[in-house]
């Protein structure tokens, strides 16, 4: 260990640059809120290559003096405050006075600017914190930065950055987050040369929740009550509980005008919403809160993405308080009948349909009956569910929404039978002879029921079994697209009408970048156009095993899961096939009828590792025989 001894400026300010700098999306965060903190009335973000290439950020606020904009590239240099006791009431996004500097210390800035009562803008530039011009400009009223080659100067810090999309998925969702944070604001964003984001900036929460999330949640946005006591002011959004995502990234919070993110004011915007939303699934918000600067410490996290509350409690509960009344006002109260089964709400998630007896969601138990002359031998041990007469019923006429889903997954099964001789002379074909089948073998299973309209009850001859029918169906479709399909396989299901389909930004990003991916396992999509705040696509073909209801919100979901790499973070084709596999399948919830749970457990009797699902989850428990007599004490 040499020496201690004063490290030089350029050291200096690529440490500081690494603290502040994270990544492209940190340095959109800083120019926008830069550009908030300016009064602007308008901001447009320009990026290319994921924000490597170039980020741009033009406003018109306030502008900078000439004499300044050196100083503005300067280390903690800031017009944000003007001695310590500022720091303990800050009212402003920034106020360290690192951002620019951090910025030009490991990138290529452009500052240009020209305050509105001058005639003529000037402009700055700097390359790894060296200053290389410094003159006059034509320049609008505003402030434009302009960013390239980001990290040029630090070659290990670029190597360990995401891909160009995935940063620009990232900056997509911070402008998002902006844009419900300051609703005053125009905010548009270009995304290589493609304009992903555009707000009216007229002050509406509603008008900007419809601008970034499109016109689809138009129907469903609620408005918080003002709620406006002991010094705590809570306004915002919401949607009613029919609309629902699957990642928490639909939550924005906003503290004195500063998006942060906090577990605390998370759950309380779930507990809410408690009982309202299916298992995993997350409401879309936006949740302003205003409080007296003193009482919050901004100063704890270098990107000032977390703060600490001096009363958190309170806050906590003006915030559920407020967003379970907006939710109440809309929700209908359930209506109990003594003699029907009482069933979740009506959610667009499931809408089960009740057994026909009992109220536990256990369907009758199929008896064993005389087999009928007139008919054929059926399956040994299952009851025919046609009513008398032998006409079938109107639900086996037409099967259960899943009815197509395990008929595809049938037709393209894991193993095919191979061709039977022609019968000829002398080659009198022979009755087959009974199949033997070991006791594990889901094929020489019995389906009884189901139960919660979630797990499939099953008799075995060596016991009982309970199958998760969600497990159970996405191990069966991940094992099929992990098979290449032979030429007599059709895997995909063309569309007659193709489906539009709004997605946001930062789906859309993620599909130009993977979209190959996508389609090799079924999916064809297009871009179509651009909507309010969302693009169009149209969906052309799916995989043969997707249901035919909800398409369009089981593609958003799916891609919402790819984004956060719910699917880990090994190859983009094993992350899609896993993908594909979980939002393919049966879900829970789902109501199956007796032939559909049986062919459920034939195509599961083929797969390789049926134990478990892709995610590693058990797909059955089993009951033996001495475990049940155990437990009846027999």
């Amino acid at each position: 260990m040499g020496r201690i001894r004063q490290l030089d400026a350029e050291v200096i300010a690529r440490i500081a640059a690494g603290e502040v700098v994270e990544r492209p999306a940190s340095v959109v965060k800083e120019l926008a809120e830069n550009s908030i903190d300016a009064g602007a009335r308008s901001i447009t973000i320009e990026i290319n290559r994921g924000g490597f290439g170039l980020i741009r950020v033009r406003d018109d606020g306030v502008g900078i003096a000439p004499q300044d904009l050196p100083l503005a590239l300067a280390r903690h240099a800031t017009s944000k405050l003007d001695d310590a006791d500022d720091l303990y009431a800050v009212r402003t996004l920034g106020f360290r006075g690192e951002a620019l500097s951090s910025i030009g210390a490991v990138a290529q800035v452009e500052l240009v600017s020209r305050p509105p009562d001058r005639e003529g803008g000037w402009v700055h530039r700097v390359e790894g914190g060296i200053t290389t011009h410094d003159g006059a400009s034509a320049s609008p009223p505003g402030t434009t930065v302009s960013v390239a080659n980001l990290f040029f100067n630090t070659p290990a810090r670029l190597a360990f950055q995401r891909s160009h999309g995935a940063e620009a998925r990232a900056i997509a969702q911070i402008v998002t987050h902006l844009a419900l944070a300051a609703p005053t604001i125009r905010w548009q964003l270009v995304i290589d040369g493609h304009q992903s984001i555009s707000t009216p900036g007229d002050g509406s929460f509603v008008e900007a929740a419809i601008a970034v999330y499109g016109a689809v949640v138009a129907p469903h946005l609620l408005t918080l009550p003002l709620i406006d006591e002991t010094a705590v002011r809570v306004t915002g959004i919401c949607t009613s509980p029919v609309v629902h995502r699957n990642t928490r990234g639909y939550t924005t919070f906003v503290v004195n005008g500063r998006v942060v993110r906090s577990q605390a004011l998370t759950h309380a915007v779930e507990e809410a919403y408690h009982a309202l939303l299916p298992t995993g699934r997350h409401p879309i918000a936006s949740v302003r809160i205003d409080v007296p600067p003193a009482e919050v410490d901004v100063n704890i996290h270098p990107t000032k993405l977390e703060i600490r509350l001096q009363r958190e409690r309170l806050v906590y509960a003006r915030v559920r308080d407020a967003v379970r009344q907006a939710v109440g006002r809309f929700t209908p109260s359930p209506v109990i009948h003594p003699s029907a089964p009482s069933w979740p709400l009506n959610l667009p998630s499931y809408t089960p349909t009740p057994p026909k007896t009992g109220t536990w969601g256990l369907r009758p138990t199929p008896l064993l009956e005389e087999p009928n002359p007139d008919q054929g031998a059926g399956p040994i041990g299952l009851r025919s569910e046609s009513p008398p007469g032998g006409e079938a019923s109107p639900r086996e006429r037409s099967g259960s929404a899943w009815s197509e889903v395990l008929a595809a997954s049938q037709d393209a099964g894991i193993v095919r039978a191979s061709p039977k001789a022609s019968p000829g002379p002398g080659n009198t074909p022979k009755p087959p002879g009974p199949v033997a089948r070991p006791a594990s073998d889901p094929a020489s299973w019995r389906p009884l029921g189901q139960v919660g309209l979630t797990y499939i009850v099953v008799e075995s001859p060596d016991g009982m079994y309970l199958i998760d029918q969600h497990s159970a169906h996405e191990r069966i479709v991940y094992e099929q697209l992990k098979r290449t399909p032979t030429a007599d396989e059709t895997l995909v299901q063309p569309l007659l009408n193709p489906d539009p389909i709004e997605l946001t930004p930062s789906q859309s990003t993620w599909l130009r970048t993977n979209g190959p991916s996508l389609q090799s396992f079924g999916y064809e999509l297009e871009p179509f156009g651009t909507g309010t705040g969302t693009e169009t696509w149209l969906l052309r073909a799916v995989p043969r095993t997707v249901a035919t209801r909800g398409r369009a919100r089981a593609l958003a979901d799916l891609l919402d899961a790819l984004i956060d790499r719910e699917y880990g973070d090994g190859p983009i084709e094993d992350q899609t096939r896993w993908a594909v596999a979980c939002h393919s399948a049966v879900r829970a919830g789902d109501s199956l009828t007796m032939t559909e749970m049986v062919s459920l457990m034939e195509q599961l009797s083929r797969c390789d590792l049926r134990q478990t699902c892709p995610h590693g989850r058990p797909t059955m428990i089993h009951l033996s025989h001495t475990q049940l007599a155990r437990e009846f004490g027999r």
